[in-house]
């Protein structure tokens, strides 16, 4: 066979293995909507009782934990999926389900985590998958780095097209990044940007925090009963605070329209109460990503400190105190302040990517100023 016949081949090959990498993401997102609509929206209106959350989290952390026994620590951080690809140069194809069981259980309990970590796993997973088979076409010869740059791309373009085209048939697998309003600073608000950073730097500070302690408490509990007890420290806090199930991006949708609905010190406590029960959920094992929580976190905190400040028009101000407290929160605690704003365009417009980027550069800078200090003394 020549080489141009090969390389068609290859070409034709990475068409149904994109698609069919498409395919099992969305339909491991959708399943997870179907599925957490019917626990926690339909359920309920069959089974009556004030203690449901408490029970459905716990079984929940039960559940998990039997899980994580028998399979293993999954999903596992990005930067821990990074860590291997960039030191093994591999990630196991074959753990693809292990790694859409460990994604999906945390987030249809209601575990106060993203999606976000297990869908870099599972995705991972499906490349190095993708891959592999296309080896195999190529009779388990090595590929050239322009036929892999040409069948990857062609492979990751028609993965694309079918997420998309089965969102247009059958509905969004996810409601997706929240879209904010384009709110431009008053003269009020450029005196108002220090505390805005403060705050932001504040909850940054608690995150960190309390991601130590629960590690360490976590440490000191069995594997099963683990997972178990922050399932009931979640149900029981969502029994009275249910904001802090889930992610935050449906939440950040609702508080967006419905902000009127809280009193200040109401969204300053969930914001700090996210943070936590985040820590709790990622570190006892019902593990997920923080970054959406994070988010819902800084609105929240921002939201609240708008309407303290401006209790007659706080509608004028919330959304650029969300902007900065949220790109605050976020560089202070990814470090990487440039990758933090173009994320948060995604929510933010882009007449109001200066003050996103300042935000960002600023958290990371204080963060990483305060952790110098710590190591030199």
């Amino acid at each position: 066979m020549s080489k141009k016949s090969k390389k068609l081949k290859l070409v034709v090959a990475s068409i149904p293995l994109g698609a069919a990498a498409g395919i099992v993401i969305w339909t491991f997102l959708k399943v997870l909507s179907v599925m957490t609509k019917c626990l926690w929206e339909t359920l309920p209106q069959y089974v009556e009782s004030p203690f449901y959350t408490l029970i459905m989290c716990t079984i929940g952390g039960l559940v998990v934990g039997f899980y994580r026994k028998k399979f293993g620590d999954y999903p596992e951080e990005m930067m821990v999926v990074l860590g291997k690809i960039k030191q093994e140069k591999w990630y196991d194809p074959k753990k693809l389900w292990i790694l859409c069981g460990a994604a999906f259980l945390p987030l249809v309990f209601g575990s106060s985590v993203g999606p976000e970590a297990g869908l870099v796993g599972i995705i991972t997973a499906i490349c190095y998958g993708v891959a592999d088979s296309l080896k195999v076409v190529n009779n388990h010869s090595s590929l050239s780095k322009a036929t892999k740059i040409i069948t990857y791309q062609i492979a990751i373009a028609t993965a694309l097209i079918c997420y998309a085209g089965l969102s247009s048939v059958f509905g969004k697998a996810m409601a997706g990044f929240p879209t904010f309003d384009l709110a431009l600073p008053q003269g009020i608000d450029y005196l108002m940007v220090i505390i805005y950073m403060i705050a932001g730097c504040l909850l940054a500070k608690f995150y960190e925090i309390t991601h130590k302690g629960c590690h360490v408490v976590a440490g000191r509990i069995p594997s099963v009963l683990r997972e178990t007890v922050a399932g009931f420290c979640l149900g029981i806090t969502a029994t009275f605070v249910p904001q802090v199930l889930f992610s935050g991006e449906e939440e950040v949708h609702h508080l967006m329209s419905n902000y009127i609905e809280y009193l200040p010190w109401m969204l300053l406590g969930i914001a700090f109460l996210k943070v936590l029960l985040t820590n709790v959920c990622i570190q006892s094992g019902l593990k997920g990503g923080h970054f959406f929580p994070l988010i819902y976190a800084g609105v929240a905190l921002g939201y609240a400190i708008a309407m303290f400040v401006f209790p007659a028009n706080a509608a004028e101000h919330v959304i650029f105190a969300a902007a900065v407290v949220t790109s605050v929160l976020l560089g202070a605690n990814m470090k990487q302040p440039l990758a933090v704003t173009l994320i948060l365009l995604l929510c933010f417009p882009f007449r109001m990517i200066i003050w996103l980027a300042i935000g960002s550069f600023a958290g990371s800078a204080v963060m990483s100023i305060g952790k110098n200090e710590k190591e030199t003394t």
